[in-house]
């Protein structure tokens, strides 16, 4: 016998569902440093649900002061 999903959790899956099909994939190239940025966008609206790297990162890689590495910490 299976569990019953909760109203919730699966109004929650299907919302989910529908926002993921209406999303497309944008591949662009930064003009600044040249790094590939993708967008996960709603077809509909236009609006960027996801984006990789995120817009702070993206400022950061253009500071004359950034070295790579310096996102994470290595050393206790």
């Amino acid at each position: 016998m299976r569990p019953a999903i909760e109203p919730s959790v699966a109004t929650a899956e299907m919302e989910q569902a529908a926002t993921l099909a209406n999303a497309r994939l944008v591949i662009e190239q930064d003009g600044e440093n040249g790094a590939y940025i993708y967008k996960t966008l709603d077809r509909i609206t236009g609006e960027v649900l996801r984006q990789f790297p995120r817009e702070d990162v993206l400022k950061m890689l253009t500071q004359a002061r950034y070295s790579a590495g310096d996102v994470i910490k290595t050393r206790a």
